[in-house]
């Protein structure tokens, strides 16, 4: 998902940080967005799908992170300097992005166990062994 211009902001980023001289952020960075980590994601979605039948329930989670805040912890994670620049912003870009989970919380009590930090250091480690293979 992050191979186009509009791909998903945490793979982008940690390739930015890799691969590029200049990192930049679309916008002021004051958007905000949830993060669900993949495994939490499909383990809820197993769960649902043995709990409820024919139902609408948002999967994710509800805490909001500025892009900011989450390029500056993909950085503080590799221990690299932060100095983005910033790009203008697109104007059709949502301002926040954050699920409704009231129902799934109802349905489960376990919902994300993986914290936003733990998560961006798993994917990270994936990207270095990736890297690491070619």
């Amino acid at each position: 998902m992050d191979t186009s211009e509009y791909g998903q902001v945490v793979p982008e980023f940690i390739n930015k940080m890799f691969n590029d001289k200049q990192f930049t952020i679309i916008g002021n960075g004051e958007h905000t967005r949830s993060f669900c980590y993949v495994e939490d994601h499909t383990r809820l979605v197993r769960k649902l799908a043995e709990q409820v039948s024919n139902e609408i329930v948002n999967v994710g989670n509800n805490v909001e992170t500025k892009i900011i805040d989450l390029a500056k912890k993909i950085h503080e994670i590799e221990g690299r300097e932060f100095k983005p620049k910033f790009l203008p912003g697109r104007e059709y870009d949502h301002k926040r992005r954050q699920p409704d989970i009231t129902k799934l919380k109802e349905l489960i009590d376990d919902y994300p166990k993986i914290s936003l930090e733990k998560g961006l250091k798993l994917t990270i480690e994936e990207y270095t062994k990736k890297k690491l293979e070619r």
